[in-house]
């Protein structure tokens, strides 16, 4: 997402690679498997909230826009809209989109029996896996690293844990360090 020169908000639609840099003026909302479930998922809430499809990333056409004309829009791409007042619906769209984490830590919740919890450890944003540790015996970050099966970053996976913080905004949440680091938990 990034603003152009009339100060409209603007998105892409881009498939990325996993190693893969974004430039720095760019920031990535959301994650999907596959482009066409991201292009999909965008045309809903573009429709749903009335945005302009080229502004969105949806339309690259350069001729005139009829979107306005059947109601679909309220016309940006053309300037009949302010961009205050648009960019106001498109950061609705960037939190209904936005499926960003970021920080290094340990979810923790409900285990399987009164006597352990889950652990699912998010690095740097991403992924890394879950598992079950008895709720007396850890007692440093290394002991919740280890409790963990590794599994592989996966876009849908972010996307249930982003929806499950946000439902749950009171789950408790260990910040970790480094790996390498010890540190006990409080």
């Amino acid at each position: 997402m990034l603003y152009n020169q009339q100060g409209y908000l603007n998105f892409q639609i881009d498939k990325l690679h996993a190693d893969a840099e974004l430039p720095a003026d760019v920031e990535q909302i959301g994650e999907y498997p596959k482009l066409s479930n991201a292009k999909g998922h965008l045309g809903r809430l573009v429709q749903e909230l009335q945005l302009c499809r080229r502004l969105s990333g949806l339309e690259k056409n350069i001729g005139s826009c009829l979107y306005p004309q059947i109601g679909l829009c309220h016309g940006a791409c053309m300037g009949h809209e302010p961009p205050e007042t648009y960019n106001q619906r498109a950061l609705q769209l960037v939190e209904k989109l936005s499926v960003r984490v970021p920080g290094t830590f340990a979810i923790l919740d409900e285990g399987r029996s009164q006597d352990e919890q889950t652990v699912v450890i998010i690095e740097n944003g991403r992924y890394l896996g879950f598992g079950y540790i008895d709720s007396d015996s850890f007692a440093s970050h290394d002991d919740l690293r280890n409790s963990i099966t590794p599994y592989p970053h996966n876009p849908e996976v972010m996307r249930i844990i982003s929806l499950f913080l946000r439902k749950n905004p009171r789950v408790r949440r260990v910040p970790l360090d480094a790996p390498n680091e010890r540190n006990s938990i409080s």
